[in-house]
């Protein structure tokens, strides 16, 4: 086994491949000769398969871009039919004022009822 080397580092200059212990580009391991034992083919193989996944995946995207955008119109258009719904209705103040009202009518309504039964009463009464 041999001492490990040591390298003279400068800033600003790359030291020579041999000095690095994890490049594989070093007389060891081949010189750097197209990836080792011709395995430039293997590699781009492994790298075709990957960009025929990625493609798949992207082509997933866009079905599932185009089936959320089509399910934000269908939302989007609830929503303004809504809106308009909410639009017809009366408003709060309104309501108040027609429950007021019927509240009036009651509070005048059911003496005037007891008044005109109560005299119907006495007429009867009277001619009996």
């Amino acid at each position: 086994m041999q001492p490990p080397k040591l390298t003279v580092v400068t800033p600003g200059f790359q030291p020579p491949l041999e000095s690095s212990s994890h490049n594989h580009h070093t007389e060891k391991h081949g010189g750097g000769n197209g990836g080792g034992d011709d395995m430039l083919e293997a590699r781009v193989a492994r790298l075709e398969v990957d960009v025929s996944y990625i493609r798949r995946d992207i082509d997933e995207l866009r079905t599932d871009v185009k089936s959320i955008n089509q399910n934000m119109v269908i939302a989007l258009e609830r929503l303004e039919s809504i809106k308009e719904n909410l639009n017809k209705k009366p408003s709060a103040d309104t309501v108040d004022k027609k429950i007021s009202d019927a509240k009036l009518a009651v509070l005048l309504g059911v003496p005037t009822i007891i008044a005109i039964g109560t005299g119907i009463y006495k007429l009867i009464q009277h001619y009996l």
